[in-house]
């Protein structure tokens, strides 16, 4: 029965499509409720399961996921989804900044997650300015917490930078629930984890559930720093969701205030009927092009932020093929020209505030186009939430610019991390997973533009917990999440190494 309604009422957003374009019918709003058995509204109440699993279903509930954790942190009407120009944290602006989540040698700061305000800020950075996002360039530490690196190509040039050279920067968050799961079991601490699995307990984060617990949530952002004074473009105030950032580089000690635009996000969600989490992924409307426009000539170089027919290679300075910074080491051979190739990883490593090698324009393509056929009518989706958003929260909501790129769901759970079983090893099993890696894979252009045709659970399949000596080759697998590996690798360089200490405010910092 679910499944008969649901093809009747794919048929009839068909015939309304159909009829539109021919001009015979006027256009009508698209039918949520004929798409899926769960149509998202405007709720700022995060769903902790669905009771309905199909395609359909979960890219609802992708998008009513979507829509809570955008809601304004501080509440509001419907009216207050999207207003142009609102630099107010929306609800995971509130979750905990992995990256961020650091303690001392003497252990102090492990009972809870800093405040944002709390973390030490240089004395350049502007106190009495209110931030809602903070990018931090950690020194010393790796790939996995670098503002400006994607994860791959890993150890090379991943950054991304749109046409007009202004680069993305990445933040990385989980909700309360997964961290204070995290904090209860002991995981926070590196020595403590393979203990833990090696006594018989497995990595199982929160489950949500229908009509309750909300579950364990990752997010990982996209955003892209403005240049100063930018937010009252209204190229930017009229279509993107705007933060003001504190964004600063631990090892240069330069910090800046900054505006920056959401272009992209992945939230990851575990629920009790997909044990193997759901993961979805949102973009701004105006980021690329597909690839195929763009081979067949339709592509139009004004509209896309990170495409331009007019692309133009330049000339790479010595200087730049052999930097290095952080984890990212120059490329060998090091390129002699930039590229407009697109999906091209950049020539080489970039410094944030090195004005001698600059980010400069990443021609970026959408290589699989978001899907629209059988059961997963993801363009229609997208097609009938942003007209629901238009007429809920008003026709100048910036949330209307935002489109679902697809969802990786259970279709035949496999549960890996039961309580009371065996802690499992990786590589953990993506079987039953849909749409499988192979079959579409799924990816951000913005998160991961040079990897396109590779899946997500490919590589979180692989995620375990911090390797150390005691661990030896038993490769204890984290639940597809690399959040214990990279709280562990934080607070193990705070317990070895503290950061710097920011000079007094008032005083100059060191050249």
């Amino acid at each position: 029965m679910v499944r008969a309604r649901r093809l009747i009422g794919v048929l009839t957003v068909s015939l309304l499509v159909v009829a539109g374009a021919g001009g015979a019918v006027a256009a009508e709003r698209p039918d949520l409720s004929a798409l899926c058995l769960n149509p998202p509204t405007l709720d700022p109440h995060v769903p902790g399961d669905t009771p309905v699993n199909d395609q359909s279903s979960i890219n609802c509930l992708a998008w009513q996921t979507f829509i809570a954790l955008d809601w304004p942190a501080g509440g509001g009407t419907p009216s207050d989804f999207g207003r142009p120009g609102d630099l107010s944290p929306v609800a995971w602006s509130t979750f905990v900044d992995v990256p961020n989540l650091r303690i001392g040698p003497d252990r102090a700061g492990i009972d809870g997650p800093p405040a944002a305000d709390a973390i030490p800020q240089p004395a350049d950075c502007p106190a009495d300015v209110d931030v809602t996002v903070t990018l931090r360039q950690h020194a010393n530490l790796g790939s996995g917490f670098s503002i400006t690196e994607q994860v791959f190509p890993a150890s090379q040039p991943a950054w991304l930078a749109d046409r007009d050279a202004n680069p993305v920067l990445y933040q990385f968050l989980i909700n309360r629930e997964q961290y204070d799961y995290i904090h209860r079991s002991g995981l926070i601490d590196r020595a403590a984890q393979y203990p833990a699995l090696a006594l018989g307990t497995p990595v199982d984060m929160p489950r949500g559930t229908a009509g309750g617990d909300v579950g364990s949530i990752e997010v990982k952002a996209a955003w892209l720093m403005l240049p100063p004074g930018a937010a009252g473009d209204p190229r930017w105030h009229d279509r993107y969701k705007l933060a003001r950032a504190r964004v600063y580089d631990e090892g240069e000690r330069h910090c800046e205030i900054r505006d920056v635009a959401l272009v992209g996000l992945h939230i990851v969600h575990k629920t009790e009927s997909n044990p193997q989490w759901i993961w979805s992924t949102f973009e701004h409307v105006d980021n690329v092009p597909d690839a195929s426009a763009v081979a067949d000539g339709t592509a139009s170089g004004e509209r896309y932020r990170f495409w331009s027919g007019a692309c133009t290679e330049q000339v790479v300075p010595d200087a730049c093929r052999t930097l290095a910074v952080g984890s990212c080491r120059p490329q060998s051979p090091a390129p002699a020209t930039t590229s407009c190739q697109p999906n091209t990883a950049p020539a080489y490593c970039l410094d944030l505030f090195n004005r001698e090698c600059p980010a400069y324009p990443i021609q970026v393509t959408r290589e699989l186009p978001v899907a629209d056929s059988g059961e997963n009518l993801v363009r229609q989706t997208n097609a009938a939430v942003q007209q629901m958003i238009r007429e809920g929260a008003g026709t100048d909501s910036v949330w209307q610019y935002y489109q679902l790129v697809g969802t990786i769901w259970s279709g035949a759970p496999v549960e890996q991390n039961a309580p009371g079983g065996t802690p499992k090893v990786t590589p953990l099993s993506i079987a039953g997973m849909r749409p499988s890696d192979s079959a579409l894979p799924l990816a951000n252009t913005m998160l991961e533009t040079f990897t396109q045709s590779t899946g997500c659970l490919s590589c979180h399949r692989t995620a375990s917990i911090a390797v150390t000596g005691a661990s030896g080759s038993r490769n204890f697998a984290s639940d597809y999440s690399f959040v214990l590996r990279n709280l562990a690798a934080a607070f193990a360089r705070d317990a070895a190494e503290p950061p710097p200490e920011w000079p007094a405010e008032g005083t100059e910092a060191d050249p």
